[in-house]
């Protein structure tokens, strides 16, 4: 199985030979790459960490949509 986040940088690196910086191509794969490494880092951390509870969960996916912790 191929690495996502790899991936999806050889697709960053193919379009920014081509493309200016402001294509819209671009900028979603660039935003592609974010979220692939930003999803490879979280698995990371949830495999070296103890289970969740319930609660830390909610809180977690919380931020992840956006919202505000209390």
């Amino acid at each position: 199985m191929r690495n996502p986040v790899l991936q999806q940088r050889g697709r960053v690196n193919a379009l920014q030979r081509y493309r200016s910086p402001d294509d819209p191509e671009l900028q979603d794969a660039q935003r592609d790459l974010r979220a692939e490494g930003l999803a490879a880092y979280i698995a990371k951390t949830v495999d070296a960490a103890p289970p969740l509870t319930a609660a830390q969960v909610d809180r977690l996916s919380l931020l992840l949509r956006g919202g505000e912790l209390r």
